[in-house]
């Protein structure tokens, strides 16, 4: 298939879209679980964690929760820039749980460590998804100002995107606020997926959120507006962020970012946060901030007006 791709002319667009359908048909069938044994077991891709270090704070009547793709590479003055700006941005500063994307060790240190400690001894936890070019890791954060237990890194269906195929993982803890469970879930799923590929990398973890009472669902979901031929072509099309709006909504999930408009460059809407079991009040996009190509997400998380009998 690369040979045929290398043979293609750039004088003949039709020739071009042909074989990127052929390609689109082929990946359509790529998908699949990524089963235990073919998980690198190196220390590299340990999780890294904090469960209960830091005190639970007196307030338990809600949960100021926000969600940020922080795009951190590799350099330690952009760490300190988005310490700095988190810190000088009210809602951030205090909220209870932050949910962290594209989160990076750096030079070998733990970067969730370094901001857990600097937010106030927040308990944490941190997934790796891959390992960098440069020998770091790239993953998946929690922070958290209240308890952490049963911690699971869910490795999602993978795709092959024909360049820049990755592992995505889901992060996964309970939020122990004050003794009511609640289950989270932090998600960073591929960029060049059509809805239907992108429905199949999250039913994993639709299917895991199911049985629980008071479930969020947040993060990147890169939700574009875009038909992907051959998962490389971007074709304009509808919004896959108001089909997962319905999904989610179908799924039982309350949907309060759904008319807030974008989250990330050119005005995409690309992060989310889904609510199940719990009130979801304030909801907002906070500024840009830290050199990211995304804005932070927070909202205030309450428990759930009873049903009507």
């Amino acid at each position: 298939m690369r040979g045929q791709r290398g043979e293609a002319q750039a004088g003949h667009p039709v020739l071009m879209t042909l074989l990127l359908l052929v390609l689109a048909g082929c990946a359509s069938h790529s998908g699949a679980f990524r089963p235990d044994a073919e998980i690198d077991p190196i220390e590299q891709l340990a999780l890294h964690q904090r469960l209960s270090g830091a005190p639970s704070p007196e307030q338990c009547e809600d949960l100021h929760l926000a969600s940020f793709n922080v795009k951190l590479p590799e350099d330690r003055s952009r760490l300190e820039r988005l310490r700095v700006d988190i810190l000088g941005d009210e809602l951030l500063r205090m909220a209870d749980v932050w949910l962290l994307q594209e989160i990076e060790t750096i030079d070998g240190q733990n970067a969730v460590e370094y901001l857990a400690d600097e937010f106030g001894s927040l308990n944490y936890v941190y997934a790796p998804s891959r390992i960098t070019d440069d020998g770091d890791t790239h993953g998946l954060a929690i922070l958290s100002r209240f308890p952490l237990r049963k911690v699971e890194r869910l490795w999602l269906p993978r795709f092959n995107l024909v360049a820049n195929s990755r592992d995505r993982i889901a992060l996964t803890a309970t939020v122990d606020l004050c003794g009511r469970p609640v289950k989270v879930y932090n998600v960073h799923l591929d960029t060049r997926l059509n809805f239907g590929a992108r429905r199949t990398q999250l039913s994993s973890i639709l299917d895991a959120a199911a049985p629980h009472q008071r479930v969020v669902v947040a993060g990147d979901f890169n939700t574009n507006s875009f038909l992907w031929l051959g998962h490389l072509l971007p074709i304009p099309w509808s919004s896959q962020a108001k089909k997962l709006d319905r999904l989610m909504t179908e799924a039982g999930h309350s949907a309060p970012f759904a008319k807030l408009g974008g989250t990330a460059k050119m005005g995409a809407r690309l992060d989310a946060i889904y609510v199940k079991g719990l009130s979801a009040d304030e909801p907002a996009i906070g500024p840009w901030m830290a050199e990211s190509d995304h804005r932070p997400l927070h909202v205030l998380l309450g428990e759930a007006d009873p049903s009507p009998p």
